[in-house]
């Protein structure tokens, strides 16, 4: 078993492995105290992507999304570190996947800072990104539009599950009225 010790306040130190370098040590120390916020930037780009190329079969879809995640995403560089970048803007910030759902992040858009556990930050900023890629789509872009702009008068919100091109679903309402009626988006 390795002995482990606490030497001083912050850094670490082990029979095995040593301790850690100043260095390194202001590194953790930044991580820990950083608060973790979400991170549009990648659903933005990933969005655009689909957007761009929905008329092309999924696998170039997500080929043109890598290429433009990779072209475009921010690079952050911090002054502690030899190895550069991360899947989001900046070091321990959470990045949406839009091409797997959005669904859950736009439910929870104003709940991130007041889990139990898991809490992430949002800048309002950050939500209107979000909300700005979460538009109807597909076949029944306009229908959903439609539907969206009476939902509103009666106080519902359109809740799409992904951005434009990506899935297509307008709400679980819409979805099921257009399998009720026949229609299929």
């Amino acid at each position: 078993m390795t002995n482990v010790k606490e030497i001083e306040k912050t850094t670490i130190q082990t029979s095995y492995f040593g301790s850690l370098t100043d260095r390194m040590n202001n590194y953790r120390e930044d991580v820990l105290d950083k608060k973790p916020y979400i991170d549009a930037e990648r659903a933005v780009l990933a969005t655009r992507a689909y957007q761009e190329h929905k008329e092309k079969p999924n696998v170039l879809k997500r080929a043109y999304m890598l290429k433009e995640i990779l072209e475009n995403m921010t690079l952050y560089i911090e002054d502690e570190t030899m190895i550069v970048g991360n899947q989001a803007s900046s070091n321990k910030d959470a990045p949406i996947f839009p091409e797997y759902t959005l669904e859950f992040v736009l439910n929870e858009l104003d709940l991130f800072e007041k889990r139990d556990g898991d809490v992430f930050y949002i800048t309002e900023e950050t939500k209107e990104q979000i909300r700005s890629i979460a538009p109807c789509s597909g076949c029944c872009e306009s229908l959903c539009e439609s539907f969206c702009q009476i939902s509103s008068r009666y106080g519902r919100v359109c809740k799409p599950r992904a951005p434009s091109g990506i899935i297509g679903n307008c709400s679980n309402l819409l979805q099921s009225a257009l399998r009720t009626s026949g229609n299929v988006c």
